[in-house]
């Protein structure tokens, strides 16, 4: 054994939350201790354990964490990685599920009724260097997910559950090819992922799912004045639910028939945007002038197909995201 580390740390943070009068809970406090010990048996073989002690006011519950990797370098530019830990999160997003793309993410915390949402995550990696200027990040995970919370968007009286929660399981596949050097730099990354939920016995596909994703990036140096970027991404589409229809009974109140969670499918998403900048240095300051344009070939991705009953019609009216956003600016540095 060549050396033996460890190490630890301590951290407290204050969140205050102002969502819904009828939901509020007081700040919440966290607070965790985390301790890794790391051990190194030889050049390029390290074993790294560790545990995170977690605390979270809101649910007044106490959470361990622990973590598990071992690094190899198999070759003076290849290295393996195998990772396992357990993760915790106490908020889950208020946000519509009939929303892909929103102006901001509100999130709002558990309470005290609910469990604690929690991740077996392990992963194996492979990090490739190519020539000094190409590098190759591969992996492969596995989640184990208990207690993912979805808001209640049907919730009408106070004695309604505030959310549900589900168990459920998540696999797939990372890649990242990455140009660091020369005149043009850039990424290239695609995921592949199967991700589920186990609702009432069948197997959802949540509405932030998607089966593909690939992202391209890239940044251009003319020379010292002038510069350009591009940023493309091709998705999948994440699954919806649709209003199909609606009922009337007597005695009691009607309501609407919808389909499964994930019976439909948006269209792909896919989007351009474009950069250029002109630089101006000096010796005290520096000075970009930038042109952004965002959704280059105005591609009508989806937000959502608003596909609703009113009086027993069943009206039908696409929304879709922004059009071609040019944006001209300015930055500055002393």
């Amino acid at each position: 054994m060549q050396y033996h580390n460890l190490d630890y740390d301590l951290d407290v943070a204050t969140n205050v939350v102002d969502y819904d009068p009828s939901i509020a809970v007081p700040p919440i406090h966290e607070s965790g201790l985390f301790i890794e010990d790391g051990w190194r048996f030889k050049p390029g073989l390290q074993l790294t354990t560790g545990v995170r002690v977690n605390y979270f006011s809101n649910l007044q519950t106490t959470a361990l964490a622990p973590r598990l990797t071992l690094t190899a370098q198999v070759h003076p530019k290849h290295t393996i990685k195998l990772s396992a830990g357990r993760y915790y999160q106490n908020i889950i997003t208020a946000n519509s599920a009939d929303d892909v793309l929103a102006p901001y993410e509100v999130w709002v915390p558990l309470q005290k009724q609910h469990r604690l949402s929690s991740a077996w995550h392990t992963s194996a990696a492979w990090i490739a260097k190519f020539s000094g200027e190409y590098s190759l990040d591969a992996a492969v995970y596995w989640k184990d997910l208990s207690n993912i919370g979805i808001m209640n968007r049907d919730r009408f009286l106070d004695s309604d559950p505030i959310l549900y929660q589900y168990d459920g399981k998540a696999w797939g596949l990372e890649l990242l090819l990455q140009k660091q050097k020369g005149r043009l730099t850039g990424w290239l990354g695609y995921h592949f992922n199967h991700t589920y939920l186990n609702i009432e016995g069948k197997k959802v596909a949540p509405t932030y799912y998607r089966k593909h994703t690939l992202n391209l990036t890239g940044e251009y140096n003319f020379n010292k004045k002038w510069s350009a970027g591009f940023s493309w991404v091709l998705a999948s589409g994440q699954p919806y639910q649709l209003v199909i229809g609606e009922y009337e009974a007597p005695d009691i109140a009607g309501g609407l028939i919808e389909t499964p969670p994930d019976f439909y499918t948006y269209p792909p998403y896919h989007r351009l945007d474009v950069s250029f900048f002109r630089h101006f240095d000096k010796k005290n300051w520096h000075l970009t002038l930038y042109l952004q344009i965002q959704n280059l070939y105005f591609q009508k991705n989806y937000v959502y197909p608003d596909k609703h009953v009113f009086l027993n019609d069943l009206e039908h009216t696409d929304k879709f995201a922004l059009p071609v956003l040019p944006t001209l600016g300015l930055r500055f540095n002393l």
